[in-house]
């Protein structure tokens, strides 16, 4: 058995909801300016002007679109509102 799938049978319903979401939001290109505005504008739905400095932030400490989003999602305080946010972000 896979490590992966050992460590995602373990998660709960709602955190292998989220680890699904966050595969979705990141199986795709990498980090692009227009990406970056765009996730910069669903930052700031949740978190306020703040997101700004999130993003900026974010993109110091980690160049890798997983890696970027999962930074930025530790600002998102609600688990409702990341899972809202990696819902947008796949949609992207």
């Amino acid at each position: 058995k896979c490590p992966d799938s050992t460590m995602l049978s373990r998660q709960s319903p709602a955190a292998a909801a989220t680890t699904a979401l966050v595969a979705a939001a990141v199986g795709a290109p990498p980090l692009h300016p227009d990406f970056i505005a765009a996730v910069e504008v669903l930052l700031t739905r949740s978190i306020g002007a703040i997101a700004k400095i999130v993003i900026r932030r974010a993109l110091a400490r980690n160049g890798s679109r997983e890696g970027f989003l999962a930074l930025i999602a530790e600002s998102i305080e609600s688990s409702s509102e990341q899972t809202k946010f990696f819902k947008d972000v796949a949609a992207l």
